[in-house]
């Protein structure tokens, strides 16, 4: 009787395991469908193709979890009268705008289940303000120089260091 029990909870385990296994969905899937949506909705002659995640984050809760995705996606070459299959073989559209997008979806954790997209919102990557890289940062610091009482800024010139 022992090896029976023991039998039949390594069956369950590894029913829910592959349960849980089938059920989930990866960032990539998540975005493919954001881009697969914004295909839809918005008056585009040329479909877009994901490009790059930039930031993703989840919240698993207990029937479903919730994604909140930065993402880049290029105009391609093929009509979004295509399918999501038949789009993920187009090219790139040499010429084509890139668009960042924020977009919000859920997916229940039950088997088989589809991203369920709440919202897409895209603008133009031309459109962006640049971001600064560190060496566009002036760094503020206080420097004293050896045998001088005299303190250096960091905004101060090169021109008006004390020779050594």
């Amino acid at each position: 009787m022992n090896h029976l029990q023991g039998i039949v909870l390594l069956v369950g385990f590894v029913t829910l395991t592959i349960d849980a296994a089938a059920s989930v969905m990866t960032s990539k899937e998540v975005a493919s469908a954001s881009v697969a949506y914004y295909n839809r909705r918005f008056a585009s002659p040329n479909a877009f193709k994901l490009l790059q995640i930039i930031v993703k984050k989840e919240q698993n809760l207990q029937q479903l979890t919730t994604y909140l995705l930065r993402l880049r996606m290029k105009e391609t070459t093929c009509s979004t009268e295509l399918g999501i299959s038949e789009i993920a073989n187009c090219d790139f559209k040499n010429d084509g705008v890139t668009m960042v997008c924020t977009s919000r979806a859920i997916v229940s954790h039950k088997p088989n289940s589809e991203p369920h997209v709440l919202s897409v919102k895209c603008v133009p990557a031309a459109s962006l303000q640049p971001r600064f890289t560190p060496g566009d940062v002036p760094v503020i610091a206080r420097l004293r120089m050896p045998n001088s009482s005299e303190t250096i800024h960091s905004t101060d010139s090169i021109s008006t260091l004390p020779e050594a």
